[in-house]
């Protein structure tokens, strides 16, 4: 039996609005009467999925910020990453040399050493403000702590410096095409699968227990975690070919996972 399920938020679960429909929220309930519990893993910040889970109507487990942080319904936290500051200045100033705008992510807060019109505009897609955050650099170490920095720009632009990241960096830093239009740098070894796989752990769920629903890059990890992984239909190819099942919308991947477990 397929007992969680565990969904991205961006271009999955969310609508183009940024909101969950109706259709996404009926389906989770009808699975979570029949015991199967939905969890919720994405880039974006834990208060961020919070809200997400309120409009939804109920509390789940959450992986945030790429797996950075990982908390339960009950709120028991399992894991908490960030970089050493030094990181954090070197690959602040590789974005510097791009078209791009670099933003730091703390648990809590997003920040942004300087403001400009693309800020404003990315701020605004943001469930939580962008903070103009001039010292943010001279911060870090002290009450400042970075979990994933975010470049936001052209994705010729990003895909020129993820390759410079990964030449300078090697192994020693991940870096995730998340979105169309954002790349996303995390300490080595964190990734929404290794969250995953702490939070099967803790809970005590095998693979073949566990269905996970995703668009992106970022989600690949998630997807060799679990027994039985969805990629949304708009997905890149590269995203498709390492998911087990396609769909085009959560509804149909919960309506999937209920009828599986009538079968058993």
């Amino acid at each position: 039996m397929i007992k969680l399920i565990i969904s991205d938020l961006d271009g999955t679960l969310l609508s183009e609005h940024k909101s969950v429909e109706a259709a996404e929220i009926e389906a989770i309930h009808k699975a979570k009467r029949e015991q199967v519990h939905f969890s919720l893993a994405s880039g974006r910040m834990h208060s961020e999925i919070a809200a997400v889970f309120q409009e939804i109507g109920m509390t789940g487990h959450i992986v945030s910020q790429n797996g950075a942080f990982i908390q339960t319904a009950s709120g028991q936290a399992l894991r908490s990453a960030y970089f050493e500051p030094a990181y954090v200045h070197g690959l602040m100033e590789a974005g510097s040399g791009f078209d791009v705008l670099s933003v730091i992510c703390a648990f809590d807060r997003y920040m942004t050493p300087s403001w400009s019109p693309v800020a404003e505009k990315i701020s605004r897609r943001m469930f939580s403000p962008l903070n103009l955050q001039p010292d943010a650099l001279e911060r870090l170490g002290l009450d400042l702590h970075c979990s994933k920095i975010s470049y936001f720009g052209p994705m010729q632009e990003l895909l020129r410096l993820q390759a410079l990241i990964k030449s300078t960096y090697g192994s020693k830093v991940d870096t995730f095409i998340s979105d169309s239009d954002c790349l996303d740098a995390m300490p080595s070894g964190i990734s929404k699968g290794s969250g995953l796989a702490i939070l099967l752990d803790a809970l005590g769920l095998q693979r073949e227990e566990t269905a996970c629903i995703g668009d992106s890059f970022n989600d690949v990890s998630m997807f060799a975690e679990v027994g039985h992984s969805f990629a949304m239909a708009g997905s890149h190819p590269d995203v498709m070919r390492q998911a087990k099942y396609s769909v085009s919308r959560v509804a149909e991947a919960v309506e999937w996972v209920r009828q599986y477990n009538k079968n058993q």
